[in-house]
């Protein structure tokens, strides 16, 4: 279960490998319709329907860039594989037929339960402005050592939302600041 590698043929407009229309290229056979994908991240997530049967599977492909002349790889597998990532779109797990394979019940219900976690007012992304927090640093960051634990406060900053130190000698943009590394203290 390897990584596939080739040269790209989609690019976007701005000259980056397109990852989602080199994935819906996949040659997924006269047998198999691809009826809806997306990107999540690097993540490829596909509804697909098996056109004998009807039965729809959910198709999943890590994905990475490269910097020489093979400079885009993907690894596919499907649902009944059980894969780790587990972002899959609420549209297409929609799309889904019942499955019958343990891996992929399992799989759809952490994709279901990222999606819960989500809106939960307590979830990181819908923590009010104001919420302090302390976060651990998890790799080193300006003049932060990893380990280090820094108060930081959720504030609007024109018009961007920013995590800023308690002490405001710096800020960083909430992508940086990771949901699992942070503690919630007022």
């Amino acid at each position: 279960m390897g990584w596939t590698v080739y040269k790209a043929t989609h690019y976007t407009k701005k000259g980056t490998v397109d990852r989602k229309a080199e994935c819906d290229k996949y040659r997924w056979g006269d047998e198999y319709e691809l009826l809806k994908s997306a990107m999540v991240g690097a993540t490829y997530y596909a509804a697909v329907r098996y056109k004998t049967t009807g039965q729809v599977f959910a198709a999943v492909f890590l994905t990475t860039i490269r910097k020489d002349f093979y400079n885009f790889g993907y690894k596919d597998m499907d649902e009944t594989m059980g894969p780790g990532e587990a972002k899959c779109p609420a549209n297409i797990l929609a799309l889904l037929t019942e499955p019958d394979n343990e891996f992929a019940l399992s799989w759809r219900e952490r994709c279901r339960q990222y999606h819960a976690d989500k809106k939960a007012p307590t979830a990181f992304a819908n923590l009010p402005l104001g919420t302090r927090v302390l976060w651990t640093v998890c790799e080193g960051f300006a003049n932060l050592k990893k380990g280090q634990k820094v108060e930081l406060v959720k504030m609007q900053l024109g018009k961007r939302v920013a995590w800023v130190d308690a002490s405001h000698t710096f800020r960083m943009a909430p992508k940086y600041v990771k949901p699992d590394a942070i503690e919630i203290i007022g």
